[in-house]
C-alpha cells in the first residue's frame, strides 16, 4: 500500500487514511469559510427568492424556513459522509425549506403536489446566477424513503458577484401533511439521524423571516436561540440547554 505524509501533523501514513485526513480538515474548514464570506449573501437570497415565489404564485401559501448547519451538527456529518467515502463533499452548509400549506385555498395533496413540482422547476431553471445540481436533484415525493419521508430536495451553486467564486445551499419543498410527517410523524421517529432529542440532537442555526403588510419578506436574520429551541424541539425553552447548544 502506498504511504503518504499527512499534511496536518507530518506523519507517514497509508494512503487512505491520509486523504481521509485531509478531506475532514478541507471539509471542516469549509464551513467556516461560508459564514466569514456568503453568510449575508445567502441571506439576501432568501429574501429575494421569497419574494419572487410571492409574485409569481401569488395563490399558493407558503411557509419558509432557513438554518446554517450547526457546528456540531456539521462535525457529526463530516465524520458520516467520509466513513462512506474520502472524497465525498457536503453541499447543505446552509439549507432552507418552503412548505406549501394550500392552493387557492385548497389544502388537499392532490392540489398541492403539482404546484411542488412547478416551484422545484422554477427554483431550478428561472435565474442565471443559481445553477442546478443535475445529481442531487432527489424526488421522495414519487419516491418516498422507506421512513415514508417525502420531499422535493434540489441543491443549487450560487454565483458570486464579481468573482469566480460560487457557493452552495440546499432547497426542499413538500406539503404541510409531509413536513407534519417529517418533523414529528412515522417518518421522524423512523430516522434516528433526523431525531429531536433535547441535550442529544445538535440544534442548528435557525433563520426567521420578516415580512410587510402585503406579505413581502424585508429581511432574514437569525432567530433569537429560544425560540429557535422551541421551534426546532416543539418544547418549552429550558436554560439548563444553552452550554451545549449555543454554537457558533
Amino acid at each position: 500500500m502506498t504511504n503518504d505524509t499527512n499534511f496536518l501533523t507530518g506523519i507517514v501514513v497509508d494512503k487512505k487514511t491520509a486523504d481521509k485526513i485531509n478531506n475532514s480538515a478541507r471539509l471542516l474548514a469549509k464551513r467556516s469559510f461560508y459564514l466569514e464570506h456568503y453568510k449575508s449573501l445567502f441571506l439576501e437570497h432568501l429574501r429575494d427568492e421569497y419574494n419572487q415565489l410571492h409574485m409569481n404564485f401569488p395563490n399558493v401559501e407558503i411557509i419558509p424556513e432557513a438554518r446554517i448547519k450547526g457546528q456540531q451538527s456539521y462535525s457529526d456529518k463530516v465524520d458520516k459522509v467520509l466513513g462512506e467515502s474520502p472524497s465525498k463533499d457536503i453541499y447543505d452548509i446552509f439549507g432552507n425549506r418552503y412548505i406549501i400549506v394550500s392552493v387557492n385555498g385548497s389544502k388537499s395533496e392532490k392540489d398541492i403536489i403539482p404546484i411542488l413540482y412547478q416551484i422545484r422547476d422554477f427554483l431550478a431553471y428561472s435565474f442565471s446566477d443559481k445553477h442546478v445540481i443535475p445529481s442531487r436533484i432527489k424526488d421522495y415525493v414519487e419516491h418516498p424513503k422507506h421512513s415514508t419521508y417525502q420531499s422535493l430536495h434540489i441543491t443549487r451553486t450560487h454565483d458570486v458577484p464579481d468573482t469566480n467564486r460560487s457557493f452552495q445551499s440546499e432547497t426542499q419543498l413538500r406539503s404541510y401533511f409531509m413536513h407534519s410527517n417529517a418533523h414529528s410523524g412515522f417518518a421522524s421517529h423512523a430516522n434516528s439521524y433526523k431525531e429531536r432529542i433535547p441535550g442529544v440532537t445538535p440544534l442548528p442555526n435557525s433563520l426567521e423571516y420578516v415580512f410587510d403588510e402585503n406579505g413581502f419578506c424585508i429581511e432574514v436574520k437569525e432567530k433569537p436561540f429560544e425560540r429557535a429551541f422551541e421551534d426546532f424541539f416543539g418544547i418549552p425553552y429550558d436554560p439548563k440547554y444553552s452550554l451545549s447548544y449555543r454554537e457558533k
